[in-house]
């Protein structure tokens, strides 16, 4: 175990996953838990519905999502989101998992708890690429504060290449989550968590690499119907060595430490949609929005 992860405790909370067919399995049930969705709807279900109200009426279809990203970063988007994110106080979340606290103290210790684990399962998760991490997709335990991670079903950056509208953040941290940590901030609590933790991960890139090789060697029937969607824009004739090797590429490039934007525009360019591998070169819309607009000098 690494020395600086072990004495912060920065471990990730898993279950048991038995595969009883190629299309049937059993989850172990996590006890004690909720998914972050329900510490947040429902103590602001009215701010809560308001906020999704406007959102829709910004948002209607995939063709919206997509006319926004080509403009880049938006100052009308921006204040727009803006408006939206400030309808729902920032403490809904902290004050849902500070109910069980019944002490100061208790308080410190689900914050803590809160941190490092959410320390451990963001770097985790930009290291493997997992997507759709929405507020159903992470559990929290009710009485400590961890964080569990659940629904894989976006991993290796399939939420970014496969998707109409491509997620471009490496994990989730919002408002709301951001908001537990007060007083403190990401600064204080997360930073240096997560830079032990992604030092650890490199320096045991070997094994992930080896569990990487079941994926290989046994690839699931969605790999490899992505795979021939990837590679037929890509003009290659071998589609799953093809898709291979660019999962392959991106972690090495993650755990080598290239710059995130670059990382992305790798995985954007191996997009199935053409928009999207359009917008993803130099100088387009999403290139744009990845790094900034003066992207150009931040690329090497």
């Amino acid at each position: 175990a690494d020395p600086h992860c072990a004495q912060r405790r920065l471990t990730l909370k898993t279950y048991a996953v038995v595969p009883v067919s190629k299309q049937v399995g059993v989850l172990e049930w996590v006890q004690d838990t909720r998914p972050l969705e329900e510490l947040i709807k429902p103590p602001a279900l009215p701010k809560y519905n308001e906020a999704n109200k406007q959102y829709k009426s910004i948002y209607k279809s995939v063709q919206d999502y997509q006319a926004a990203l080509q403009k880049s970063c938006n100052s009308k988007a921006m204040k727009a989101f803006a408006n939206i994110q400030h309808i729902l106080p920032p403490d809904v979340l902290r004050n849902s998992l500070m109910a069980n606290a019944a002490t100061p103290q208790a308080e410190l210790t689900i914050r803590g708890n809160y941190a490092q684990s959410l320390a451990a399962l963001s770097t985790a998760h930009y290291i493997l690429g997992i997507g759709d991490r929405h507020t159903g997709n992470t559990l929290v335990s009710n009485k400590e504060g961890l964080l569990v991670g659940i629904d894989f079903g976006h991993a290796f950056g399939s939420a970014t290449q496969l998707l109409p509208v491509p997620e471009l953040m490496p994990f989730r941290l919002t408002r709301q989550m951001i908001g537990v940590l007060s007083p403190l901030d990401a600064e204080g609590l997360l930073k240096r968590s997560m830079t032990y933790v992604m030092a650890a991960l490199r320096a045991n890139k070997d094994v992930l690499k080896q569990t990487m090789e079941i994926f290989i060697s046994d690839p699931t029937v969605d790999w490899l119907h992505n795979a021939r969607k990837q590679a037929h824009n890509q003009g290659v004739d071998d589609p799953l060595n093809w898709a291979i090797q660019n999962k392959v590429t991106v972690l090495d490039m993650k755990l080598r430490g290239d710059h995130p934007g670059i990382v992305m525009t790798e995985e954007l360019r191996a997009s199935t949609h053409s928009w999207i591998r359009k917008s993803a070169q130099d100088n387009g819309p999403i290139h744009q929005l990845v790094f900034g607009k003066e992207g150009g000098e931040r690329r090497g």
